[in-house]
C-alpha cells in the first residue's frame, strides 16, 4: 500500500517529482521492519542478526545526513559570500522601481574536496530560484520592489523578444518568458568570492548585432572594476 505514493508522479503528466514522496514509503517500511523482528521474539540469534543489521543501517544514514547537511552548510556559506559581493559592489539600490536583477552567471562550486565535489550538483544556488533570489536580495536591501529572472543551472538563457522605443532603442528584454526593462536591469556574474557586473549586452539578430548598456549597471559600476560585457544569444 505505501507503493501507491509513487503511482501519481508515474502516471499523471505534469506531477512534480520529489524525494519527500518517498517518506510514506519509508514510514511503512520501518513498521513492516519492525513487525518482522517481533515475530523473531522467540528466535533471539535472529533476533540480534536483524536489529544489528538495523542498528548498520541507521548509522550508516545518520551519517550520510550529517554529510549532506555539511554540504549544504557550505552551499549557504558560498551563497552568503556571494550575497555580501552583491552589496559590497552596490551598497545601495537605485530608485527606480522595480529593480530586476539578474545572476547571468552563477559559480556553483562550494565542495573543496574534490571526492564529494560531485555534490555540487544536487545544491542548489540563491540565485537558481527567483523566489529564492528576490527574497534574498530584498531582504539584503530592505527592498519589497526587487524581481529576479533566473534558471537552474541544467537550463539555459531564453531571449525570445526585444521590445523597441518609436526611435529603435531597446527597452526591455523577453528574458526566461518575462518582460525585463533594460532601464531597471542589473546584470552580474555571482562567483565564490567576488561580482562581476555585466553590461552592455551583446545581442546577435539575424540582421544586427547590438550592444545594450545597463544604465544601473553603468550608474553602479566603479572605475576600479568597470562592467564587462556579456554575450546572450537571440533565440525568437
Amino acid at each position: 500500500m505505501c507503493g501507491l505514493s509513487l503511482v501519481p508522479p508515474m502516471v499523471m503528466q505534469g506531477q512534480w517529482v520529489d524525494l519527500r514522496m518517498l517518506y510514506p514509503t519509508w514510514a511503512g517500511g520501518a513498521l513492516m521492519l519492525g513487525a518482522g523482528l517481533a515475530l523473531l521474539e522467540n528466535r533471539p540469534a535472529l533476533l540480534r542478526l536483524g536489529l544489528g543489521a538495523t542498528a548498520g543501517i541507521l548509522l550508516t544514514n545518520t551519517l550520510g545526513l550529517a554529510g549532506m547537511t555539511r554540504a549544504y552548510q557550505l552551499r549557504w556559506e558560498t551563497d552568503q559570500r556571494q550575497l555580501a559581493a552583491l552589496h559590497a559592489a552596490i551598497p545601495d539600490l537605485p530608485s527606480v522601481s522595480p529593480v530586476w536583477i539578474w545572476p547571468a552567471e552563477v559559480d556553483q562550486h562550494s565542495i573543496e574536496d574534490p571526492d564529494a565535489a560531485a555534490l555540487d550538483g544536487y545544491l542548489i544556488s540563491v540565485y537558481e530560484m527567483s523566489w529564492a533570489a528576490e527574497g534574498a536580495v530584498r531582504m539584503l536591501y530592505r527592498r519589497p520592489d526587487v524581481q529576479a529572472v533566473t534558471r537552474n543551472k541544467a537550463g539555459s538563457w531564453e531571449l525570445s523578444a526585444l521590445e523597441r522605443a518609436p526611435d529603435g532603442t531597446v527597452t526591455a528584454l523577453i528574458l526566461q518568458q518575462q518582460r525585463v526593462p533594460v532601464a531597471n536591469l542589473i546584470a552580474f556574474a555571482a562567483q565564490a568570492e567576488g561580482l562581476i557586473l555585466y553590461s552592455p549586452l551583446l545581442i546577435q539578430t539575424e540582421t544586427e548585432t547590438l550592444a545594450i548598456s545597463l544604465p544601473l549597471v553603468e550608474a553602479s559600476a566603479s572605475p576600479e572594476h568597470p562592467p564587462e560585457p556579456f554575450p546572450i544569444p537571440f533565440k525568437p
